[in-house]
């Protein structure tokens, strides 16, 4: 019969609350009281940690403004350096070209139009393949075979026929 007696109370432990716990969880949700002027000095505390708010984000507001404006000029500075290195380079390769031009005998006309390369071994070949060329035609001269004969027409050609029609054979 313990057993049975003792059930009970583990049961009263486990299951439903006993009067007893039961008073302590109706005493917990008493809230606590708070006058007016309380409410109203714990409000004004809260309000003097974001008192400075306003003046916070301005500086904040002030504060991207200037880096936006810096970043600005970081991206003219980088543009700048970016052009002058562009006339740089186009400044080297274009006396690159003439030096070889003159190494080689080659115009000022024709370096423009034919040593295109960006290189000096490329522009070096394009200068030697364009000075052998001039050498050719200057070795062989300005040759035009049968220039200066008179046309001979051939039988069956439009020319004979057209003679021998108008009669001018």
């Amino acid at each position: 019969m313990s057993d049975t007696a003792e059930q009970p109370e583990s049961e009263a432990q486990q299951g439903e609350p006993t009067e007893d716990q039961g008073s302590e969880k109706q005493a917990k949700p008493e809230s606590i009281t708070m006058t007016p002027a309380k409410l109203e000095e714990r409000l004004e505390r809260e309000r003097a940690k974001f008192s400075d708010y306003e003046d916070l984000k301005a500086k904040a507001q002030k504060f991207d403004e200037l880096e936006e404006a810096n970043k600005s000029e970081l991206q003219r500075a980088q543009d700048q350096i970016a052009s002058i290195e562009q006339e740089r380079d186009t400044a080297l390769r274009d006396a690159l070209r003439f030096k070889v031009a003159t190494r080689y005998g080659v115009s000022d006309e024709d370096a423009d139009l034919f040593l295109t390369g960006t290189d000096e071994d490329t522009l070096v070949k394009q200068a030697e393949r364009l000075s052998q060329r001039n050498d050719l035609q200057l070795k062989q001269g300005n040759h035009v075979p049968d220039e200066g004969k008179p046309l001979t027409a051939q039988e069956g050609s439009d020319a004979a026929f057209a003679r021998s029609f108008f009669g001018a054979d």
